[in-house]
């Protein structure tokens, strides 16, 4: 139960970092093309 929870963890964690980095080089690209 406890080895689930921390994939699930894991899991969860590593998407929302993928969402950040997604959104900052969505940033980037539109902060270059307004550059």
């Amino acid at each position: 139960l406890l080895k689930g929870m921390q994939n699930a963890g894991s899991l969860i964690l590593s998407h929302f970092s993928f969402r950040l980095i997604n959104k900052i080089e969505l940033s980037l690209l539109i902060g270059t093309k307004i550059i």
